[in-house]
């Protein structure tokens, strides 16, 4: 409790020391801030502003004071109205400034904390708010830029290392980025973030094996992060090492994570490491989670055939082909709609291709006749006509409408006729 009382004198200290020395001084409202009377804090407050509505340090008081009361619904603008009244306070603009970006109006803080920049450039608070936002906006070399003006000052700050090395991170500039994280590191062994960062990293260098080393630095230093056994057991997948992801993802399991991508590369490892049965329950467990993944149940497929158990095996085989179904028959759809769309443009050599392939992927037979069509009354090709013709007929199950089948056949005959008397 003494911690918690010491630590609101510090942060109100703090506060009024940027408050402007001529205002005069509110020590019963400072009071009730620093020992949490915060709906008398903002009645104080409020009784003062009835009759000075100008006055910025009341206003302000009085967002602190609402600030901490629930719900919170009004201390941003008692903050707004703080600064408004009182244009020359950074502390005032400071807070508006946050506010803004903690309500994703960047574009209205941006230019608060650009003042405020340009007044103090080595203030790191403002600098770091600044740079959040030219990050966001992918203003990489503009925040680059004022954080060298720190690194210039203290380069052994490893804070500043690890601003820099996201911001070439994100420039896409990995050995820079790499450079700054690993000075980071040498200053601060236990920079578990820059760590993170660098196991990111390395892989896009080809360098997966120091990530892997890192990593197991880290988990040395913190073996309850499940965050990094997931990198780690990530890297070891990525080379086939499916054994000793295996083990990682059993170790964030055992921490209560079991979504679906973990049970199924636990799966994958108990598969590959010849121990089919013990893979079964996680791959189940992994399809129940993610039913759209039908790679996970083919996986469960090869356990069984691995088992010799056909019967099984053969189930989620078929399971698998009727789970793909639908992505085939989205894609015919679609290669259906084209051809229409060649069609009415007159690309008939195109649209035929279309059908075509429309045909394979769907199987609609009703495309048959699309095809058959196009040769017949644009193409000019009885030949392709005839044979498109026939083979509808004979794949098609519309024996149950003899009128049209029956017209089918007469133009086929008449086509065949027609074919006969051009050879002659």
């Amino acid at each position: 409790m003494r911690r918690i009382l010491l630590f609101f004198s510090l942060l109100f200290c703090y506060h009024v020391k940027f408050l402007n020395a001529q205002q005069p001084e509110y020590p019963a409202i400072d009071k009730l801030l620093v020992f949490g009377e915060y709906e008398k804090a903002a009645d104080t407050c409020r009784l003062i502003l009835s009759g000075d509505s100008t006055n910025a340090m009341i206003w302000y008081k009085l967002g602190l004071a609402q600030q901490n009361m629930i719900p919170d619904t009004g201390s941003f603008r008692c903050f707004v109205l703080a600064s408004a009244n009182d244009t020359a306070n950074n502390l005032y603009r400071f807070t508006v400034a946050k506010g803004y970006i903690a309500r994703n109006r960047d574009f209205k803080a941006k230019p608060l904390l650009q003042e405020l920049y340009s007044k103090d450039s080595l203030n790191w608070q403002y600098a770091s708010y600044l740079t959040g936002i030219y990050i966001k906006e992918g203003k990489y070399d503009k925040a680059i830029d004022i954080y060298n003006r720190f690194y210039s000052v203290d380069s052994t700050n490893y804070v500043i290392l690890d601003k820099l090395g996201f911001a070439y991170l994100r420039k896409a500039e990995y050995g820079k980025a790499i450079d700054f994280y690993n000075k980071s590191l040498a200053v601060n062994p236990r920079n578990i973030d820059a760590i993170r960062n660098l196991s990111f990293l390395y892989p896009f260098v080809n360098n997966r094996d120091t990530a892997i080393v890192l990593l197991s630095d880290a988990i040395r230093m913190d073996p309850e992060d499940a965050d990094l056994y997931a990198r780690r057991a990530t890297l070891y997948f990525s080379r086939s090492h499916t054994k000793r992801a295996l083990d990682d993802y059993l170790r964030i399991m055992s921490m209560g994570d079991t979504t679906a991508l973990y049970l199924k590369r636990a799966g994958i490892g108990y598969l590959n490491n010849l121990q089919p049965a013990l893979a079964i329950p996680f791959l189940k467990k992994a399809a129940a989670r993610d039913t759209t993944d039908f790679e996970t149940v083919e996986y469960i497929a090869r356990c069984y055939s691995n088992m010799k158990d056909y019967d099984r095996s053969a189930f989620y085989y078929k399971k698998v082909i009727s789970m793909l179904k639908p992505f085939k028959d989205a894609m015919g759809m679609t290669y259906l709609s084209l051809g229409s769309q060649q069609k009415a443009d007159s690309l008939y050599v195109e649209a035929v291709s279309s059908y075509t392939t429309a045909y394979e992927t769907w199987g609609n037979t009703g495309v048959l006749m699309m095809i058959a069509n196009i040769y017949d009354e644009n193409l000019n090709n009885p030949e392709k006509a005839v044979s498109f013709y026939k083979k509808f007929i004979t794949v098609s199950q519309m024996s149950n409408y003899p009128d049209y089948i029956g017209s089918i056949k007469k133009r086929i005959e008449y086509l065949e006729n027609k074919i006969a008397e051009e050879k002659a």
